[in-house]
């Protein structure tokens, strides 16, 4: 049977401490039916330079303006050969270099059984320490998905080509939440495939981890729920007042004070501090679920 090509879309914008991690974690893959797109926002800090160094390892790119990550995932859409399309930032990266090789044989006959295949997210500190693990068993996400509660596997997720044919590109009316929208015109309705290993990670303090932006990253999940007949439930209701009050100090006391804070709290219940750079550790995936919250 032929081998699945995998596309790897990336998006930056002003990228350059990450972005070479990123595509270094690219090259380094020993599976080789892979093409990477890079899709660049007219960055202006040394990113197109990173870009031009690697041009061999980049199948196609474009830098120009953009409304946001949507937009340019679109764009890069517009140009992938593969036949599983993964999306990542430049703050993520693939965590060995046989993840890849790993996905590939659950990719070669999953579709049309199942369309989205996705493994483990690792969330990690700008050092690199692990902070939490994101990715269940597909009966465990399912009632996350339609939760609205499982926003953080989309760099070890991996979308058949057959889904952007069938329901078009990602909404761009979204800044934040736009991959989740695209899940849900799938997933209430079919399953996913579960691949029990780490595949990708994600550096902690991203825009949808911000305090500030964390209550319109929520107010994204919701507006995507409603528009597929969905309503949020009580972890995400208590999610939203738990970023109401973070972005309330954060704008009140700055960003050292409310990190502590907020640090402190989670102490005290229990949980992975995440916002005074932990030096982290390997956390089982219900902690994981609680750390993102």
């Amino acid at each position: 049977m032929t081998e699945p090509m995998i596309s790897i879309v990336v998006a930056v914008k002003n990228g350059a401490r990450t972005l070479q991690r990123c595509i270094d974690s690219l090259r380094s893959q020993t599976y080789r039916h892979r093409e990477l797109i890079v899709v660049d926002a007219r960055s202006t800090d040394g990113t197109t330079e990173i870009l031009d160094r690697n041009a061999d390892a980049i199948a196609w790119r474009v830098s120009e303006s953009d409304t946001g990550i949507y937009q340019a995932w679109n764009k890069g859409l517009r140009h992938v050969q593969g036949d599983w399309i993964c999306f990542l930032g430049a703050d993520d990266y693939f965590w060995d270099s046989s993840a890849l090789e790993a996905v590939a044989p659950q990719l070669r006959g999953a579709s049309p059984g199942a369309r989205i295949v996705y493994g483990q997210v690792a969330l990690v500190n700008s050092a690199g320490h692990m902070l939490a693990i994101f990715g269940r068993p597909w009966p465990e996400m399912r009632h996350a998905v339609l939760a609205g509660d499982a926003l953080n596997i989309h760099q070890a997720t991996f979308h058949h080509k057959s889904l952007f044919g069938d329901y078009s590109y990602f909404d761009e009316s979204f800044q934040i939440a736009g991959d989740y929208e695209f899940l849900l015109r799938e997933l209430p309705k079919e399953n996913a495939l579960y691949i029990p290993r780490l595949v990708a990670a994600m550096e902690h303090g991203g825009i949808s981890s911000n305090p500030v932006t964390k209550v319109e990253t929520i107010r994204e999940i919701m507006r995507a729920m409603a528009m597929h007949g969905l309503k949020p439930g009580i972890d995400l209701r208590v999610a939203s007042a738990r970023a109401v009050v973070h972005a309330g100090l954060y704008r009140v006391v700055g960003p050292r004070m409310s990190a502590a804070i907020a640090d402190s709290y989670r102490r005290l219940v229990r949980k992975q501090p995440l916002w005074q750079g932990s030096v982290g550790k390997r956390v089982n995936d219900r902690d994981a679920d609680e750390a993102k919250r």
